[in-house]
């Protein structure tokens, strides 16, 4: 028998998956408008379609019904629904087997078809029992991370349709002023061999399954308030929009072919893709990245080196593909601080004074990169400084803010790693 919900997690829950159903509604009256194009693609047979997140973020729902620790016939028959669903995908469709790391992601989406499948139909035959709201409450924390990636790409494809113009060049001549290309030195390791370029494209998309494995974990210690879902949302309520006000590609995006071989030593305009989300600044991927490494730091040492190994290894990602300029990272901190900081229980004494600690740091940086683009040059490798301080900074202020209450994020799994 699956052990039970908190009954204290259930508001949280709901209040994730119903915030991600309203994303999802607004996100298609955007599309409805003509303004963005519908996600219909996630209808298709391809998983990986239109976005690769998807298939990974319906892993999460596997993975949290796993964690969950139901009967083991229960998520066996689970499984065994996942892989007979792969095998007819696999007879219908074929099997893409020159890229890994779709592989993995099909068959992770049809893992979690399976679980969905089990939870929904347990949640319904004993809907009047404890076992039947619980599988409706893991159904639900599964299914936030699908619907959250669903609405977040019109929304992506209506940041394009606003802002035709990009500012890479400046946050490309930001990263130059460092003495080197970052995104290009770490993508001349990743992209020449194959095996390699797999890797971080697999990383690159686990993102949903890595915070769907953290709530998994908190739903398992029963005491605890799952707040992995909570910072994640903040990090997106405050970070989208700065997509709109200093709209970013990437370099791959901004240079196309050129990339990362052939950049030009100065360039006097970028060629962005019409169709490039401008989605690089601040970047999200590595906030939420961040934010389950900051707080992972009081769960444990396996919790601090699965997280940490995690963390790392989507920085290789996600400057070796050429998704974002090392300053996007930078600017990532201070929001990851502010959504820690947001989401923490208001009795923290600390709560008030890092948040504001957050939107300080994340303005001056986003004050600098606009106005003194025409200093970056004699600036120069001066930035070392305050990006190291703004590291140090962020960790400080969010240790802090997890010992004060010892509420974090993932403290809730330490027995449980």
């Amino acid at each position: 028998m699956a052990r039970s919900t908190n009954a204290d997690a259930a508001p949280c829950i709901r209040a994730g998956f119903i915030a991600a159903c309203a994303a999802v509604l607004a996100t298609e009256a955007i599309a409805l408008a003509g303004l963005a194009p519908a996600p219909h693609h996630f209808l298709t047979v391809d998983s990986n379609a239109y976005h690769p997140f998807f298939s990974y973020a319906m892993g999460g729902i596997f993975a949290i019904h796993a964690l969950a620790r139901p009967a083991p016939a229960e998520i066996a028959r689970a499984s065994i629904v996942g892989f007979l669903l792969l095998a007819v995908h696999g007879v219908l469709f074929g099997i893409d087997s020159e890229h890994p790391h779709r592989f993995v992601g099909l068959a992770l989406y049809y893992q979690g078809l399976g679980s969905a499948a089990s939870l929904g139909a347990k949640a319904w035959r004993q809907r009047c029992h404890e076992e039947g709201r619980n599988a409706k409450l893991l159904l639900m924390a599964g299914g936030t991370m699908p619907l959250f990636v669903i609405a977040s790409r019109p929304l992506l494809a209506l940041s394009s349709t606003v802002n035709p113009d990009t500012l890479d060049l400046l946050a490309f001549n930001f990263d130059r002023s460092l003495g080197f290309d970052p995104s290009a030195a770490v993508a001349r390791f990743i992209l020449d061999p194959a095996g390699v370029r797999e890797i971080a494209l697999a990383v690159y998309a686990s993102l949903p399954l890595a915070v769907a494995l953290a709530v998994g974990m908190q739903l398992r210690h029963r005491d605890r308030v799952p707040g992995t879902l909570p910072v994640f949302m903040a990090i997106a309520l405050i970070g989208f929009p700065i997509y709109f006000l200093y709209p970013v590609a990437g370099p791959i995006f901004a240079f196309g072919a050129l990339f990362p071989d052939h950049l030009p030593a100065i360039p006097a305009a970028l060629d962005v893709m019409p169709a490039a989300p401008r989605n690089g600044m601040p970047s999200l991927h590595f906030a939420w990245a961040f934010a389950l490494w900051l707080d992972a730091r009081a769960a444990g040492l396996r919790a601090r080196l699965g997280y940490g190994a995690f963390l790392w290894l989507t920085v290789v990602a996600i400057l070796g593909l050429g998704e974002h300029y090392l300053i996007d990272l930078v600017v990532a901190l201070p929001l990851a601080l502010a959504a820690l900081a947001l989401c923490a229980p208001a009795t923290n004494p600390r709560r008030r004074r890092t948040f504001r600690a957050g939107v300080i740091m994340l303005g001056a940086w986003l004050s600098w990169l606009t106005w003194g683009a025409s200093l970056f040059a004699i600036a120069g490798r001066a930035h070392w400084l305050p990006m190291g301080l703004t590291l140090l900074l962020v960790i400080r202020l969010g240790d802090r803010l997890a010992g004060a209450s010892d509420t974090s994020v993932l403290s809730a799994a330490r027995s449980s790693w």
